[in-house]
């Protein structure tokens, strides 16, 4: 279990998905996961867990703390505000 003590994305913690493989809820539910809860995640951003719980997607003023803090990409976690993943050149 990881404590997130501070705005900082922690190694090693990666989605099991490539960016842009996810919709919005499924993102949120996966960065949840990789806070290792709801609560810790919470305590992260300074608010109350149920405010956590009550999202159906992260707001848009939560967007870079929360990809910060798991390693959720911005683009997953609310594609329609960020757009898709830019595509990288080979």
């Amino acid at each position: 279990m990881y404590r997130l003590s501070s705005l900082a994305y922690i190694p090693g913690i990666r989605s099991d998905h490539p960016a842009g493989a996810m919709t919005n809820k499924e993102a949120l539910t996966q960065a949840i996961k990789n806070a290792g809860s709801a609560s810790a995640l919470a305590r992260a951003l300074g608010i109350t867990p149920s405010a956590v719980l009550l999202w159906k997607e992260v707001p848009a003023g939560r967007i870079v703390d929360v990809e910060r803090l798991t390693g959720i990409s911005r683009f997953d976690l609310r594609s329609d505000i960020c757009g898709p993943a830019p595509v990288q050149a080979a």
